[in-house]
C-alpha cells in the first residue's frame, strides 16, 4: 500500500554524497508504514560542508522537519553543526544521526556501533572475549571498535591511510586491548573480521580479507552494499561456511537504535 503523506507527519532525512547506496529510508519507512507511524524519511543528495551547513540551518527553522540521518562524508562535519551530543560521538568526533527537539536544538549521537552490536545480537552471535579484525579506520570502522572494545578480548584495527592511524590511535589510546596497525599481520587469531573500507563497493574491487586470514571465524561482516548483489567477501565466507552479517543486516540493526534515538515509537492501534 502507498504511503500518503500529509502535513501531519513528521518529515527525516537520509543525507550523504553519494546517498543512492543506503538502505535506510527504505527500512525506515517500512517500519512506520507497518506500525503506523506518522513518519516519513526522504535520501537527500547533499553535497560538501557548505551544503550540510545550509541543510542544518533548514532543520533548525522548519518544525516538519524531525531529524536526519547521514552517511559519507558528512559525519565529521556534523559534529561541530549539532547543540548536544553523546559521549561516544564526542570522543569520535563524529555524529551520524541528529534529532531536532522541540526548543529547536539539535543533538547528535554516532550510531554506527551500537547498531552493530544489535545486529551481532540478531545473528546470535557473543562478541564477549573475541579477537576481532576491523578494515578500515573512518567512521564506521571505529564506531564499532568503541562499541566492541569493552565486550571483547582484542581489536586489531588496519587502515592504510597515516592521517586516519593516528586519529585512531589518539581516539584509543586509553584501551590497551585495541592496536591501531597499517597491515595485517601473516597469521592473525580472528573470531569476528569486520570489513568498513570501501573494498568491494566495485566488482573488481581485492578482497578486503584474505582466505587464510578468514578460515578461523566464527563470522564475517562487510558494510558495504550492493544494489541487488551480494558482495564477493559475502560470497567467500558463505563458501566457507562462515556465518556471515551483510549490510543490510547491519542497517537493519543500525535502524533500531536510529528509532530510539529520534523517539520514534511503534504505534499499534
Amino acid at each position: 500500500m502507498a504511503q500518503l503523506v500529509d502535513s501531519s507527519y513528521c518529515v527525516y532525512a537520509m543525507i550523504g554524497d553519494p546517498v543512492v547506496q543506503t538502505k535506510t529510508p527504505q527500512l525506515f519507512n517500512a517500519h512506520c508504514i507497518k506500525y503506523g507511524v506518522k513518519s516519513v524519511m526522504v535520501p537527500m543528495h547533499v553535497q560538501n560542508d557548505i551544503g550540510v551547513a545550509v541543510f542544518v540551518e533548514a532543520i533548525r527553522t522548519s518544525p516538519i522537519l524531525s531529524g536526519f540521518v547521514t552517511t559519507i562524508p558528512h559525519k565529521s562535519v556534523l559534529s561541530d553543526l549539532v547543540d548536544h551530543q553523546s559521549e561516544t560521538a564526542r570522543r569520535l568526533g563524529m555524529v551520524n544521526t541528529v534529532r531536532r527537539n522541540s526548543d529547536g536544538s539539535l543533538a547528535g549521537d554516532m550510531l554506527d556501533g551500537k547498531g552493530f552490536v544489535r545486529a551481532l545480537q540478531s545473528k546470535l552471535f557473543d562478541p564477549v572475549g573475541a579477537d576481532v579484525l576491523i578494515l578500515g579506520g573512518g567512521a564506521a570502522g571505529s564506531s564499532i571498535g568503541l562499541a566492541l572494545q569493552p565486550l571483547v578480548r582484542d581489536i586489531c584495527m588496519f587502515d592504510h591511510n597515516a592521517d586516519r592511524r593516528r586519529i585512531l590511535e589518539g581516539m584509543f589510546a586509553d584501551f590497551p586491548n585495541v592496536r591501531v596497525m597499517h597491515e595485517f599481520p601473516e597469521a592473525a587469531a580472528c573470531d569476528l573480521a569486520v570489513n568498513t573500507s570501501p573494498l568491494g563497493m566495485k566488482p573488481n574491487d581485492a578482497l578486503p580479507f584474505s582466505k587464510a586470514l578468514l578460515s578461523s571465524c566464527g563470522l564475517v561482516a562487510d558494510a558495504v552494499t550492493r544494489v541487488n548483489a551480494e558482495t564477493d567477501l559475502m560470497g567467500l565466507a558463505s563458501s566457507l561456511g562462515i556465518e556471515t552479517l551483510d549490510g543490510e543486516e547491519m542497517a537493519t540493526g543500525h535502524l533500531e537504535e536510529v528509532l530510539s534515538f529520534l523517539e520514534i515509537s511503534r504505534n499499534t492501534q
